[in-house]
């Protein structure tokens, strides 16, 4: 099958993108254009091999295995596969071997031609060598190195061509958080938050009993923590972790309340 697929090692490719770009390698600094970046390399690639992409791969890493909002734009973008890792002590766990199995995946069915890899490991090396004996040709992207290689050497040489991102590529898509204002990305993230806790809100108001929602209302504003662990993951269910805007728990708390309240503070007390 003469198409292609392209595997992004998120954290590789933004930390040392950001070095490169706008001299910041902290993921928390940066501002991205993940569509565009996304798109620009699957170009960059389609125009090598002058073969279609089947996808493009975003590994990342996510705190509980919950993603964030930004983890879910990514998501729905067209063609695109988010594949999460865990996120444990602000180091990213379990993210190679998801690019190991999907490599070595597609190249035992015959799906692909050409692999893309966008990463840094050697303990990619095996699934690279796995696919080059199944007939594809794995091509390795890397960013330009700010002083020494970023890239391991034995999965340089493994690689059948190496292709380097430069500056002038990656400047374009990478910003340092600053220059680009989050309030309208916060808002838009907030009305569908607040969306999904009264969603959660009315479902509770609707199965609970007239003695249960006087009971909850009693203890208001305290939320039990087993009920409120359940309203906190049906919205990060929905918008993603609320880990970088914790300011939003207050406001999901509140539209939870509203909607008991709507629905049982106007319950009638039992008869004596």
């Amino acid at each position: 099958m003469d198409r292609s697929a392209v595997f992004i090692d998120a954290g590789y490719l933004l930390a040392e993108g950001g070095k490169l770009a706008v001299g910041a390698g902290s993921r928390q600094r940066l501002n991205c254009d993940f569509a565009g970046l996304i798109d620009a390399i699957a170009g960059i690639c389609r125009a090598s091999a002058d073969s279609p992409i089947l996808r493009s791969y975003w590994y990342d890493a996510a705190s509980g295995g919950i993603p964030t909002a930004e983890q879910l734009g990514i998501a729905r973008l067209p063609y695109v596969k988010v594949r999460l890792g865990r996120l444990t002590g602000g180091h990213q766990k379990g993210v190679d071997s998801l690019i190991l199995r999907d490599l070595m995946v597609l190249a035992a069915e015959r799906s692909i031609a050409t692999a893309y890899l966008v990463a840094r490991d050697e303990d990619l090396r095996e699934a690279v060598v796995y696919a080059q004996d199944r007939g594809v040709r794995v091509v390795l992207i890397g960013v330009a190195p700010v002083g020494r290689s970023n890239q391991a050497d034995t999965l340089v040489r493994e690689a059948d061509e190496v292709v380097v991102l430069g500056a002038d590529v990656l400047a374009t898509y990478l910003h340092v958080a600053s220059e680009v204002g989050q309030p309208a990305a916060t808002a838009s993230i907030a009305i569908e938050a607040r969306e999904a806790a009264a969603a959660f809100g009315r479902r509770w108001a609707e199965d609970a009993t007239g003695e249960e929602g006087r009971e909850l209302l009693g203890l208001h504003p305290s939320i039990p923590a087993l009920l409120d662990r359940e309203l906190l993951f049906a919205v990060q269910s929905k918008v993603g972790s609320l880990e970088a805007f914790p300011d939003l728990r207050k406001l999901v708390r509140n539209a939870f309340w509203e909607n008991v309240r709507a629905g049982h503070l106007s319950s009638p007390a039992p008869e004596a």
